[in-house]
């Protein structure tokens, strides 16, 4: 995105093409979806150290590991998607990996 004139950060469509595309990557990378909207909201680096650490591969066995917001980030997510859109996270389809050629 372009931060300077005219600031496209500003622009709500080029703000969630991009934001979309982020989340498409993390989703890649993480292979769940409770763990790549945690590191949407916390960072990648924190969610990875806290899965190297505690030597598990689920959102829930990281949690507590997490910063408060992102512990409730992650539910009220889903508590939405599935409110809104009547579907659960876990079955949401992961973005086909461009590493893999799809």
């Amino acid at each position: 995105m372009r931060r300077r004139w005219p600031d496209q950060r500003l622009d709500p469509e080029a703000s969630a093409r991009t934001a979309a595309r982020y989340l498409a990557f993390l989703g890649d990378k993480f292979k769940d979806w409770r763990l790549a909207t945690a590191a949407y909201s916390c960072g990648e680096g924190t969610v990875r150290r806290a899965l190297d650490r505690s030597k598990v591969k689920t959102f829930e066995g990281i949690a507590t590991r997490l910063p408060a917001e992102t512990q409730l980030y992650v539910p009220k997510l889903e508590a939405t998607l599935l409110e809104r859109e009547g579907i659960r996270m876990k079955d949401l389809r992961l973005p086909a990996s461009k590493a893999s050629g799809k």
